[in-house]
């Protein structure tokens, strides 16, 4: 019973988020949407098989450490939104009209930077690895191809690259399909639709990575939620199906005397155990190695808080990563293991980090919700907030710093910021 206490916890706190914000009902759909969900995996799944865990030495603190992240990140999440937002415009973000003020600026400039973006790759890229994909080179060389071709180049153009896969491409897709389903919905208008998601799709392709592209149907399926207000089960399936062909493609063509029906349903299981067992597992080995196989890291393993406290930076997915595979070899020396941000939190500072960081990110993503709750609902505003519900979902294997920095949460809210007091204020007084 000790060890279903804090997942009873964490069950009550879903419901009492259920009923402060309602972002479980799909006419409501919230930031930590689909981040709840997942969260909810790896609480409910794992539990299940309690004797492939309960020895390890990490276990208990891990076991609360999900329950003060659950409590504290949820309840501060709700204190966060109330302050900015008023009971009266909580809900106004979905039943607002998409406003397409400047659409054809906002459509023109995205365009041309995912274009400039995607041949600046093609032309400073050697090796590009989703053509070595596609070409049939072994599963070695393709992921050596990815470590020299995006890891190793310099920190401006991957920066560049990253961004374009994570907001300038997503904004493309999700601005072109509000326009078509508002103003163009003709023949010519789901071609010109479709090309544009297929140019997204190549640009996000070109690493060979399965997330970028899988995700771009992610941010269809929420735009379609937010519009309609209601569940299409039909259009589920369908985007579930558009977002794991090109995984399931990957695995075909590295598997042999398999169909692709028979590819496709090991992709799901795989993907299904990542994101349940397989987070939970790994995000225990952190667990495991703090303090017992190292002493807490006190801030050396985020990168932002190693330069301000002017300490080494420590790579800890990859010693994590070390630990996990019990060998220590050359190729092996990029791998890397990540893990839930509780993790982190807890390698640096132990519960009390994940207690602290979980009021700082839960409180500031609630003020972000009522940020954009509060906006007129331009195009590129609701489409930057349908890209912020993906982007949150990282919380489950990325730094929480890295989300907000590296992965454009505070990009796109400078960018809606500007917009907001540049057009739609001035179009509003006038």
């Amino acid at each position: 019973m000790f060890y279903w206490m804090p997942f009873l916890i964490i069950v009550f706190m879903g419901f009492y988020t259920h009923l402060m914000i309602g972002f479980l009902s799909p006419s409501k759909i919230g930031l930590l949407s689909l981040y709840y969900f997942m969260f909810l995996l790896i609480t409910i799944v794992p539990p299940l098989s309690y004797q492939d865990f309960a020895y390890r030495p990490g276990f208990d603190s891990i076991v609360w450490g999900m329950a003060i992240h659950a409590i504290l990140f949820f309840t501060f999440y709700c204190i966060g939104f109330a302050q900015v937002s008023s009971k009266a415009s909580r809900y106004r973000f979905i039943s607002q009209r998409v406003d397409f003020y400047q659409y054809k600026k906002i459509y023109n400039v995205l365009l041309f930077v995912t274009i400039a973006v995607l041949i600046h790759q093609l032309l400073s890229i050697k090796h590009i690895p989703l053509f070595g994909m596609l070409k049939g080179i072994s599963g070695e060389q393709l992921a050596m191809d990815r470590e020299t071709s995006f890891k190793l180049t310099d920190a401006g153009s991957r920066y560049l690259w990253n961004m374009s896969r994570q907001v300038f491409c997503p904004l493309l897709v999700l601005v072109s399909y509000f326009y078509f389903i508002y103003f163009q919905k003709t023949f010519a208008g789901f071609v010109k639709f479709i090309a544009i998601v297929m140019l997204a799709a190549f640009n996000n392709a070109l690493s060979s990575s399965l997330a970028p592209v899988a995700l771009l149907g992610v941010y269809i399926l929420f735009a379609y939620f937010l519009d309609k207000g209601k569940v299409n089960v039909l259009g589920v399936f369908f985007t579930i199906f558009l977002m794991l062909f090109f995984p399931a493609m990957s695995d075909f063509l590295y598997s042999d005397n398999i169909s692709f029906f028979e590819s496709f349903s090991i992709t799901m299981h795989k993907i299904y155990m990542r994101f349940s067992y397989e987070t939970f597992e790994r995000s225990l080995y952190y667990f495991d190695i703090f303090p017992d196989v190292r002493p807490f890291l006190e801030g050396r393993a985020n990168r932002l808080i190693a330069t301000i406290t002017n300490q080494e930076w420590f790579n800890l997915q990859n010693f994590a990563f070390l630990y996990i595979v019990n060998k220590d070899a050359e190729h092996l020396a990029n791998g890397s293991a990540n893990a839930h941000f509780i993790s982190y939190m807890y390698a640096d500072f132990a519960l009390w980090g994940i207690a602290i960081a979980s009021i700082i990110f839960g409180y500031f993503v609630g003020l972000l919700e009522g940020f954009y709750s509060n906006m007129k609902k331009s195009v590129l505003i609701i489409s930057c907030y349908i890209i912020s519900i993906a982007v949150f979902w990282k919380f489950m294997g990325t730094q929480p710093t890295t989300i907000f920095i590296s992965h454009g949460i505070l990009l796109m809210v400078v960018l809606v910021a500007w917009f907001n007091k540049k057009y739609l204020k001035s179009s509003t007084s006038s």
